[in-house]
């Protein structure tokens, strides 16, 4: 029964990704686009040798228009039912991911499996993009953690700071205020500027980084709120 019930959800997950994957078609070519700095998009940045996409948690399913786009970055996903059920979701993007370990005696090795996995992805390819949502699974809302300034300075790669907004779209009162899009909106992408990581990998570096990286990331979600008059999310505080 258990193995039947697995079966069932990975098929359910897939046929659910399948229309997820339709749905963001629509809502791409019914929308009204404005892209800010299109040209870092398109891989012309002053280090044009892969890097790291920064976007907020609560935008996470307007991103997924840049697979669309042909972006083609990893993320990084556990190996639980709900890192596969992720994989599922970005798969029809053409994304891939990056799996981190399941529990071991009750203690989550994932972290630091998916942490060096990141880094060692980046460092098999020098063309080689991945994309993290630095304040999940469970925020602070707006609030970068230290993972994606460590992945960035230990892989000496840029970090890309991105915001997703839209005029139409459905906000929960979720802690990260998720925003689900809908058709015929205006729809808005802010590529900030790429943010240099550190030549010395310390605890004081890293901690100055992430609040470079905090910043420009909700400069560019600022501005992409801006862009579709929608309230930002979160204060924009460096804490």
């Amino acid at each position: 029964m258990a193995e039947r019930r697995i079966r069932l959800s990975n098929v359910t997950g897939k046929i659910a990704a399948r229309l997820l994957y339709l749905y963001m078609r629509f809502v791409w070519f019914t929308s009204r686009m404005t892209v800010v700095n299109a040209d870092l998009r398109n891989g012309e940045i002053a280090n044009p040798s892969g890097g790291i996409i920064g976007a907020w948690h609560g935008r996470l399913m307007l991103s997924l228009v840049e697979g669309l786009h042909g972006m083609r970055p990893a993320i990084i996903a556990s190996k639980s039912r709900d890192g596969q059920f992720a994989l599922d979701i970005i798969a029809p993007f053409g994304l891939s991911a990056i799996r981190g370990s399941s529990k071991r005696n009750g203690k989550d090795k994932g972290g630091t499996e998916a942490l060096q996995g990141a880094i060692d992805w980046l460092n098999a390819d020098p063309e080689a993009y991945i994309a993290i949502t630095p304040d999940g699974p469970r925020g602070p809302r707006g609030r970068c953690k230290h993972g994606i300034a460590t992945i960035a300075a230990t892989a000496q790669k840029w970090v890309i700071p991105l915001g997703y907004s839209t005029s139409f779209g459905i906000e929960f009162k979720s802690w990260d205020r998720f925003l689900i899009p809908l058709p015929f909106g205006h729809y808005a992408i802010v590529w900030g500027d790429p943010v240099r990581p550190p030549a010395k990998v310390t605890s004081a570096s890293i901690e100055a980084y992430r609040l470079e990286i905090q910043s420009g990331m909700q400069a560019a979600q600022a501005r992409a709120d801006e862009i579709t008059k929608r309230k930002v999310p979160f204060e924009a505080a460096p804490a």
